[in-house]
């Protein structure tokens, strides 16, 4: 189920904020850190994270069409803080 995109917004602006230092080390949730396709940014985003064997998987409620997502496809890779540990991601789909 896709969210409404004024509550993406809300989280973007608001939640995400707050959320940042806990995702670090909840046991369900980490940060992802990825660089921006046109600006060469660094950013952090929180997220839900959940374990599929030796894989993650990170539910996208507002759809794959986030600029996050769209950045972590088009590098073919990533960095993950969960649970305080950072690491490397490569191949996101």
């Amino acid at each position: 189920m896709r969210l409404p995109e004024q509550l993406a917004e809300f989280n973007r602006v608001g939640t995400n904020r707050l959320m940042k230092p806990l995702a670090r080390w909840g046991p369900n949730l980490a940060v992802v850190h990825h660089v921006g396709r046109r600006s060469g940014r660094t950013f952090d985003v929180p997220v839900l994270l959940f374990s599929a064997g030796d894989r993650y998987v990170i539910p996208l409620p507002y759809g794959k069409d986030r600029d996050w997502v769209r950045n972590v496809v088009s590098a073919g890779q990533f960095s993950l803080t969960h649970r305080g540990h950072e690491e490397r991601v490569v191949h996101p789909k």
